[in-house]
Order: C-alpha cells, then structure tokens, then sequence
C-alpha cells in the first residue's frame, strides 16, 4: 500500500477513463506513456472495465493501473484479478474497505466529510479519496476539513480539469488529483490520442508550478537555451518575467551574453513539491542531488555554462 501511495504521489495525476470498447484503452496508454505518465484509472462503469485493465496489465507493465468506481467486493475482486493494482471507490463502504485491507489491497475509499475521514482513520486508512471535489467545496473545504488530521492526505477528484489544477496542487494535503480532462470520452471516442498525450503534458507542467525565482546568467548559446527551455517547460519565454532590477529575461540573455560570456551561470527556479520535481528530472533524463538541509535540488550536470537550482514555492 506505501509503496502504490508513494508512487501516486510522485505521478500527481491520475487520468480516469470509462470506456465501452477495451481496444481503444491500447492507444490511450501509448499516449500517456509518450507523456511520461504511467499511470491510469479505469472505472467500472462499463462492462469492458476489467478486460481493458487485463489488457493494460499484460502489456503496459510499466504503467500504474488502478480501478475506480469499485461499489462491491465482487468487482473490487474481479478488478485485482485482472491486474489492477490500486482501487478507488466514490464512497466508503466498510464491506469493501475491510476485504481490501485484509487482503493487502491499496484501496482509496471517497470521503467528503469530517465524520466519513474518521471511519477511515479507524481502518488505518491516511489517504483517502475526495469526491465530488467541487460539488463538495473544494479546496477551501479540503484546507478546512483536514486542519484536525494532520496525518491525512487526498486524491481530489470530480470537477478537476486544468483551470483548477494548480489550485489543488499548491495545498500539501493534496497527494495527487485525478480526473477525466486528459483523455476525455470525446477524445478517445474521436481517437484524438496526440491531444490526449498533449493535455496530459501540459497537466503535468501546471502540476510542477516551475516559475524563475532569480537568474544569473553571464552569457548564453542558443543551444543552451533550448535545453534549458524545453526541460522547464518554456519558462524562459515568460513574459514578462522580470528580474529585480525590472529587466526582462529575454533582454538580460541577450545583454549579459555580450558582457560576460565565459563565466559561470545560475538559474533558480521554484516548485510546488521538490520530491515530485525530482522525480520528474530523474524521468527526464537527468541527475539530481538534493540537499536535505535546505530541500534544494541542483542538476549534477551543468548545461553549457548554467546551473539549474530548484527550490520549493511557498504560498
């Protein structure tokens, strides 16, 4: 169960699916593994529900695969029998609650209530699924409501999409979100699996939050700069973005690239969960050391001429 939690948490985003043909489930794992993100929902609201899982199982491995909308003990067995390896129920039912923890399966029952996260603090259960989050409140319910659990974290879920994602990745107590916006009914019914990849790309570059914190930068290649650019997500291009004495960055490329351009530069940028960034780096490519003193992350490779420090974004 930790180890599917800890897994969830660096992912930070669940895409939910309900499909009523297992074949297309094939083409929506490609896109999101292109994504960089292995990690799927599928709901039992179909009957193709545990074949798609059977199928993403066998021949995604690598892919986290859970199911949701698990109601009973007989699909939240069918559901692990195909190779599910996490379940997610809209609410909590103790039948299933209980068959799950006896049996050692990572299961997230939904809870939207003080009284509801106290039954499951009773089972031992820390982490637990929010649903409906927006029809329940929100944010500002979930800071309210989980101020006397300090141990407790959420999945948030229902009415996610990416207007708001930011906002429910900036709390801490927000272990991952999940939904339907990246690989939408429409989507894949369309087979739109390029816009299913780019939405999930574009969630996980809102999920990270990366913004410029301060910049030293002596001078600059092009080539340097792609790098740079393509690895945080466009940053650079950030209009405007400012350093402290008003110039933007864009123009300070250009002018510092003149005056100085055989020493040493340093670009810092802020994120919403240094584990998560992280773990993203690594993904990409790239080593990371962190210093445990100061929760800051430096890329052990320099590009061209360039450090890239991470730190944590406080609100």
């Amino acid at each position: 169960m930790n180890n599917i939690i800890n897994q969830l948490r660096l992912y930070g985003i669940i895409p939910i699916i309900t499909i009523n043909n297992p074949d297309v489930v094939k083409p929506v794992a490609e896109a999101l593994l292109k994504a960089r993100l292995p990690v799927l929902e599928i709901t039992f609201r179909t009957d193709a529900a545990g074949e798609a899982i059977r199928i993403v199982s066998k021949e995604f491995p690598e892919i986290l695969i859970g199911a949701g909308t698990v109601l009973t003990i007989e699909t939240a067995q069918k559901a692990v029998f195909a190779g599910a390896k996490f379940i997610l129920a809209p609410g909590f039912n103790p039948k299933v609650v209980d068959y799950c923890i006896q049996h050692d399966i990572a299961i997230l029952p939904g809870i939207n209530s003080p009284t509801q996260i106290e039954f499951a603090l009773e089972k031992g259960l820390e982490v637990l699924k929010f649903f409906p989050s927006e029809a329940s409140g929100g944010i500002e319910l979930i800071k309210a409501m989980a101020a006397p659990f300090p141990k407790v974290r959420f999945i948030a879920t229902g009415g996610i999409k990416s207007s708001n994602l930011a906002s429910y990745m900036s709390c801490t107590r927000i272990l991952a979100c999940a939904g339907s916006w990246i690989a939408s009914g429409s989507d894949i019914a369309a087979g739109r699996f390029d816009q299913i990849a780019e939405n999930a790309v574009k969630s996980i570059q809102i999920m990270h939050g990366f913004r410029i914190k301060s910049v030293e930068i002596p001078g600059i290649e092009e080539e340097e700069f792609a790098v740079i650019n393509r690895l945080f997500s466009g940053l650079l291009h950030q209009s405007p973005v400012k350093t402290e004495q008003g110039v933007q960055i864009a123009d300070m490329l250009a002018f510092t690239r003149k005056k100085n351009p055989n020493s040493m530069g340093i670009i810092c940028l802020e994120t919403i969960d240094i584990e998560r960034a992280m773990f993203y780096i690594q993904s990409q490519g790239y080593k990371v050391e962190k210093n445990e003193a100061t929760q800051e992350l430096m890329l052990s490779q320099n590009i061209g001429n360039y450090r890239i420090k991470i730190t944590r974004k406080f609100p």
